[in-house]
C-alpha cells in the first residue's frame, strides 16, 4: 500500500501535534502517530485482527515506517527528533510533507 505523507501531514494539522505520545488525551499526534492514526489498517493499534501473522506484519511496518521516517531525519532519529528538537506543528508538518510517498504492507 502507498502511504500518503501529506496525509499523515494533514493529520496534524486537523487534530493537532504532540510530543511524548503517539496520541495524547486531546487528540494530537506526534509526527509518527500521524502515520498510525491515518493507516490504523496497516498497524492495528486497536488489537482487533489480533493474530501472529498480523502481529509480525504489524511489527515489519513499524519498523519499516521508522526505517523510512529516519532516513530523513538530521541524527536518524524520528522519534526523538519530534519529542526533542521539533519546534512545533508547522515544523512538524513541514517534515512530512517533505518525505515522499513509500510502501507499506497490508495486514
Amino acid at each position: 500500500m502507498l502511504i500518503d505523507t501529506q496525509a499523515a501531514a494533514d493529520y496534524i494539522e486537523q487534530h493537532g501535534w504532540a510530543t511524548g505520545n503517539w496520541k495524547d488525551i486531546d487528540g494530537r499526534v506526534c509526527a509518527t502517530g500521524a502515520f498510525i492514526y491515518t493507516y490504523p489498517e496497516l498497524f492495528d493499534i486497536h488489537g482487533v485482527m489480533f493474530t501472529s501473522a498480523t502481529y509480525e506484519r504489524r511489527a515489519r511496518n513499524r519498523e519499516k515506517l521508522l526505517k523510512v521516517l529516519n532516513t530523513h531525519c538530521d541524527g536518524g532519529d524520528f522519534l526523538a527528533w519530534n519529542d526533542s528538537r521539533c519546534a512545533s506543528a508547522e515544523e512538524a508538518v513541514a517534515k512530512l510533507r517533505s518525505i515522499p510517498p513509500f510502501e507499506l504492507e497490508v495486514l
